[in-house]
């Protein structure tokens, strides 16, 4: 028998009152009840992207040899995030109120992990400006320094194997030698992430042309970074290149 605890019931059974009563006026809910799944999904979204931001700065305080490692366990956690909060939602047989109770379950376990990580870490006690040589997403610029390689991976129609009749999509790439951290200018698409050592660029037919002569060779090219998050992303990182160095 799956137990549902007394607290998150009563969290799910709050979602029916006006979010304006919940938020005491600010925020979701300033000018007045809202949809009540609405302010549930924002309290959700806030919750998660602030366990990121927890993350990111970790990851900048952590060694390079331990970044890695802490993602994997990171991973680990949001399963177990994933699977408890799914049971919790089966748990109602689809009633209104199991989407409430998922994302209110999301919301509590997210801040909770990211007291923990706080405390932890000591967080509150390090240099806010101390940034462990990691990078941000866009719209900041930063320059990559590595060896140019083409590669070729399938795409659609169910991005598996181009000797099964994929599309095949070849690419540029950049294996860089000092990994990189990316930990600012986090949303939905840029999670934190370390340890990447290959970065997809994202070039358009004149840049193709122009970097194709330097295949096998060490280039720079700056540009802004962005997470995978598409089929078509074959790297984790990718680079939108707005020049090539000298």
């Amino acid at each position: 028998m799956i137990r549902v605890s007394l607290f998150l019931l009563a969290l799910s059974a709050a979602a029916i009152i006006p979010c304006a009563a919940q938020s005491g006026g600010a925020g979701c809910g300033a000018r007045g009840a809202i949809a009540p799944e609405r302010c549930d999904r924002l309290a959700m979204d806030s919750a998660v992207a602030a366990l990121d931001r927890t993350i990111g700065r970790i990851l900048e305080v952590l060694p390079e040899s331990r970044r890695r490692g802490f993602l994997d366990l990171s991973a680990k956690w949001e399963d177990y995030r994933r699977l408890e909060c799914q049971t919790l939602y089966a748990s109602f047989d689809g009633g209104t109120i199991a989407g409430p109770a998922y994302a209110n379950c999301f919301e509590r376990l997210s801040s909770e992990r990211r007291v923990f990580l706080k405390d932890a870490y000591n967080l509150d006690l390090l240099d806010t400006d101390a940034r462990g040589a990691c990078v941000g997403y866009e719209p900041d610029t930063v320059a990559l320094t590595g060896q140019l390689s083409q590669r070729t991976y399938p795409g659609r129609p169910n991005y598996e194997s181009v000797a099964r009749g994929d599309e095949a999509e070849t690419g540029f790439y950049v294996t860089v030698e000092t990994p990189i951290c990316a930990t600012r200018h986090l949303d939905e698409v840029n999670a934190p992430t370390a340890g990447v050592r290959t970065v997809q660029l994202v070039l358009d037919q004149a840049g193709y042309s122009r970097l194709r002569p330097s295949i096998g060779r060490t280039v720079t090219v700056r540009g802004t970074l962005f997470h995978a998050h598409t089929g078509h992303h074959h790297a984790e990182l990718l680079l939108n290149v707005l020049r090539e160095e000298k």
